[in-house]
């Protein structure tokens, strides 16, 4: 079993520690953070540790620091948690998922690139996208639903909105279906694609 703490920032939550503290013990635990919180905190990182922490995602990026995020994936390791560096696949990250590739190699660490967040399509860097994604360190969001060749929207994952509107993944908002039996008559048809968002792409019609 695993269970994903995420947010937002999810060390903004005063109740943090307790929270993971109620997951079950048996559960692989892991915490995704832009890594501010810990900044001269290590202690708050052992809290959590011992609370029951297994794995740390951490962001980054050019919007992160990244020398002080190299530095709290070490110290994780060293506590014994499991460290994940965690990018976005757009152009002008190209740079910063290679070197974090390279930490990750070095680090004996995974490294999780994610697509682009919505409104952030055309910044897509299918190419970073393609030729990376099989390398023995890369984990990418679509794997831990469906493993890498295919992608689970509107099949083994779902979104719920607040109106309790439902859509196939969190970032195809412009499908909207009335019930869950609805997209699944949809979906399953769908052929092997290794996310449905950039669809085109995937299947080499475009460019």
């Amino acid at each position: 079993m695993k269970a994903l703490v995420t947010g937002g920032e999810p060390t903004i939550n005063p109740n943090l520690e307790n929270i993971i503290q109620t997951i079950p013990k048996k559960t692989v635990v892991s915490l995704v953070t832009n890594g501010d919180a810990f900044k001269n905190n290590y202690d708050y990182l052992k809290k959590i540790k011992d609370a029951g922490l297994t794995t740390i995602q951490i962001s980054y990026g050019s919007n992160y620091d990244k020398e002080h995020n190299t530095h709290l994936g070490k110290k994780a390791q060293d506590m014994g948690v499991n460290v994940c560096l965690s990018t976005i696949n757009i152009y002008k990250e190209r740079e910063n998922i290679k070197e974090a590739l390279k930490l990750c190699e070095e680090n004996d660490w995974h490294l999780l690139y994610n697509t682009p967040g919505v409104g952030l399509e055309k910044e897509f860097d299918a190419f970073t996208y393609l030729s990376l994604r099989s390398h023995p360190r890369v984990r990418e969001d679509n794997m831990f639903w469906a493993g890498k060749d295919i992608c689970p929207a509107g099949i083994q994952k779902f979104y719920i909105s607040a109106d309790k509107s439902i859509y196939p993944c969190d970032r195809l908002l412009d499908e909207k279906f009335d019930s869950y039996e609805e997209m699944r008559k949809v979906y399953k048809g769908k052929k092997k694609v290794f996310c449905r968002r950039f669809e085109k792409i995937m299947n080499g019609d475009e460019n």
